[in-house]
């Protein structure tokens, strides 16, 4: 079959698996794995004119809108012709119209049907580490995965679905087939697959290209909206994956080799925030922890999610560095105007569902999870929130809060879990979203210092930001000495009104402390672990205190 498993699949499949489409997913993902001298274009904004239809692609990106199943013939013939044909992995079929179908022979199956957009917020650096063409195969098989990378600028020939093969212009193509490079429709025809794919999952498809001008009319399923005029995948393979386990990721880290120095990391990690924080030492630890929270739950009984932070006394001049810092060493940051203007009258918080047009209209806070939010409230002013404002303002509370975000479906709302942190920076007062871990900012240097990292330990800041907090963190506890004389400084703060403090807050110092520890490459805190957190609280209460005494 040479290399028609890679141009053109579907003739592949037509020709050896028409009656089998387990043994030809089989042997795709067996290609995928093994064909090392192949490579699959990856599908962007670029490549997609260049692509010709019914090939092989590899598509990254966000499941941001789902659609129910529906009913396409997985197997049929024509009145006197013994050939068994399909509609799977293809929106139109070419009948022959002289012929007629044997409606006997007509069998239907199911499939989903899927809105994958590109990843909201990513940045530059993670977006690069993504190769123009992929051989990256799914763990799930249980082989190893391999990157190649090309820096060819070569254009891929572009053929026509049907008839004779033609090289179009990248502009012609893509004015014919009205294809959206921003998203995909992916067609997925494996249950178990569509099953478990849930929103805001990051996914990792290999399927077979269809442009959109070829999809025909939309399917009742989908509604009349913009989402039907997109480029079709036809899903083969689908792994779900998260910015921590990004196989990309992966393979730039086991190229630095197993020797992961956590405490350099740490330390480089500190100089960046701390320079983007105006030299606010004590800023910039409590940073470090609030990126390294998460609302995955773990069999451990210490939990890892702090209340949004707040860092207050903010200046708006020094957010353009801080939000570069962060788009530097974070995969993703998206930024957010906080102000009654853009609560009352700007884009959605939270995802619509339109009825008319049968699709879900995202909200700026629709993220995957591990996302990172950086709100800015310093252009907050006095003035009357409406009905609209005062919704945005309860869903961007709950996602920041509770770490979950408000899905509206018009006769219905539904809360979905979403692990997305959130930065809050305010000017004199504290943040209008609460509870919060509100921190005020100390303003050391006088003068804008920009901390510059050599490649190397860029590399190690992001991959302490991705794994210091393990996937499946078990071994975490706290020995008995300590418990002790933590629970002893607990009564004590509480038997005195100048040193009193709520369960909550006490809470959150157990959290603040087991971040700490693993921020450091370690599972068991120490006294002197527990000492560190016990003054960064003492400092950032007597902060608070200076800012109410002078209210």
């Amino acid at each position: 079959m040479e290399s028609h498993w890679l141009v053109s699949p579907l003739t592949t499949f037509d020709q050896h698996f028409q009656n089998d489409e387990g043994s030809f997913e089989d042997f795709m993902k067996q290609k995928i794995l093994t064909s090392s001298d192949q490579v699959i274009p990856l599908l962007t904004e670029d490549s997609l004119p260049r692509i010709s239809d019914g090939h092989l692609v590899c598509f990254q990106g966000m499941v941001q809108d789902m659609f129910d199943s529906e009913l396409y013939m997985s197997s049929y013939k024509h009145v006197g012709v013994d050939v068994v044909s399909s509609t799977r992995y293809r929106d139109v079929e070419y009948l022959k119209f002289d012929a007629a179908l044997d409606e006997k022979s007509i069998t239907f199956a199911s499939r989903q049907s899927f809105y994958v957009c590109s990843l909201p917020g990513a940045s530059d650096w993670f977006k690069a580490s993504l190769p123009t063409n992929v051989h990256l195969p799914s763990t799930t098989l249980g082989v190893k995965r391999s990157v190649g990378r090309t820096d060819s600028k070569e254009n891929i020939p572009v053929k026509k679905f049907a008839g004779e093969i033609e090289e179009l212009k990248a502009e012609e193509i893509q004015e014919k087939t009205g294809s959206n490079p921003s998203g995909i429709l992916l067609r997925v025809y494996n249950e178990k697959t569509a099953e478990v794919l849930k929103l805001t999952d990051i996914v990792i498809v290999f399927g077979i290209l269809e442009h959109a001008r070829l999809g025909g009319e939309e399917t009742e399923s989908e509604g009349n909206g913009k989402k039907t005029n997109l480029p079709r995948v036809h899903a083969i393979v689908v792994e779900k994956t998260t910015f921590r386990s990004h196989p990309c990721l992966q393979d730039q880290w086991k190229l630095m080799g197993d020797n992961f120095d956590i405490h350099s990391g740490r330390n480089a990690t500190l100089s960046l925030l701390k320079s983007a924080l105006k030299g606010d030492e004590l800023a910039a630890e409590y940073t470090l922890l609030h990126l390294l929270s998460t609302s995955v739950k773990s069999v451990s009984a210490f939990p890892m999610m702090l209340p949004p932070l707040n860092i207050c006394r903010w200046n708006p001049s020094f957010t353009e560095h801080l939000a570069s810092t962060l788009s530097d060493i974070l995969p993703q940051l998206s930024t957010l105007e906080v102000s009654i203007e853009s609560l009352n009258t700007g884009p959605p918080l939270l995802p619509v569902h339109n009825v008319a047009k049968g699709e879900l209209e995202p909200g700026l806070l629709q993220l995957p999870s591990g996302s990172q939010i950086l709100a800015d409230e310093t252009r907050m002013s006095t003035g009357q929130l409406t009905s609209v404002g005062v919704l945005n303002c309860r869903v961007l509370t709950t996602l920041a809060v509770q770490r979950k975000l408000m899905y509206d479906f018009q006769f219905y709302t539904r809360d979905w879990e979403a692990d997305v942190r959130v930065l809050l920076l305010s000017s004199s007062c504290p943040s209008i979203i609460k509870p919060s871990l509100v921190l005020p900012l100390q303003n050391v240097l006088e003068e804008e210092a920009r901390s510059v990292l050599d490649p190397l330990s860029l590399s190690l800041v992001r991959r302490l930001l991705l794994q210091a907090v393990p996937a499946e963190e078990t071994d975490y506890s706290i020995e008995s000495e300590l418990q002790q004389i933590i629970n002893q400084d607990f009564v004590n703060w509480r038997k005195d009104n100048s040193t009193h403090i709520e369960v909550d807050d006490f809470a959150v110092m157990l959290v603040l402390l087991k971040l700490y520890v693993l921020s450091c490459g370690r599972s068991i805190p120490t006294v002197e672990d527990w000492k560190a957190i016990v003054k960064m609280e003492t400092e950032r209460r007597r902060r608070l205190r200076e800012i109410f005494r002078g209210n």
